[in-house]
C-alpha cells in the first residue's frame, strides 16, 4: 500500500511545476514588447518561484515528519532552488523590461530569451524531480 504522506507531498511538489509548464507557453503568441503583457509574464514568473519555495518546505517537512530524511532532501533542493532563481531571474527580467522601456528593441529580445529559459529550467527542474522521486519513494 502507497504511503498516502509520500503521494499527497509529492502532489503538493508537482503540482505548481505542472501548471507552469500549461501557462507559460500562451506567453509565446503574444509580443513581450508591449508592457502589461510583460508584467502578467513576470507575475507568474515570481508566483511560480514562491510557489516552489512553498511548496519545497511543505513537501520536505511531510516526508522528515514520517522519518524519510533523504528523501526530505529532493523537495528541500527544490526551494532553495527557487528562491535561488527568484532573485536572479527577476532581476534580469525587470533589466530586459527597463532597455525595453526605452525603446531598445534588445530589451524585447532579451525578455523572450528570459522566458524561453524560464521555461527550460521549470522542464528540466520537473523531470529531474520526476526520475528522481520515482528513485527514491517506492511505489508498487
Amino acid at each position: 500500500m502507497p504511503d498516502p504522506i509520500a503521494i499527497i507531498a509529492i502532489v503538493v511538489l508537482l503540482l505548481p511545476q505542472a501548471y507552469f509548464l500549461l501557462a507559460s507557453p500562451s506567453f509565446l503568441m503574444v509580443s513581450l514588447a508591449i508592457p502589461s503583457v510583460t508584467t502578467l509574464l513576470r507575475v507568474l514568473f515570481s508566483a511560480h518561484f514562491k510557489l516552489l519555495q512553498l511548496s519545497g518546505a511543505a513537501s520536505a517537512l511531510a516526508f522528515a515528519v514520517t522519518g524519510r530524511f533523504a528523501v526530505a532532501l529532493v523537495p528541500a533542493s527544490v526551494g532553495v532552488l527557487g528562491a535561488a532563481a527568484k532573485g536572479r531571474f527577476l532581476n534580469a527580467f525587470d533589466a530586459a523590461a527597463a532597455i525595453r522601456d526605452t525603446g531598445d528593441t534588445a530589451g524585447v529580445v532579451r525578455l523572450r530569451q528570459l522566458h524561453w529559459a524560464g521555461m527550460g529550467f521549470n522542464l528540466v527542474l520537473l523531470m529531474a524531480m520526476l526520475v528522481i522521486l520515482t528513485r527514491v519513494v517506492p511505489v508498487p
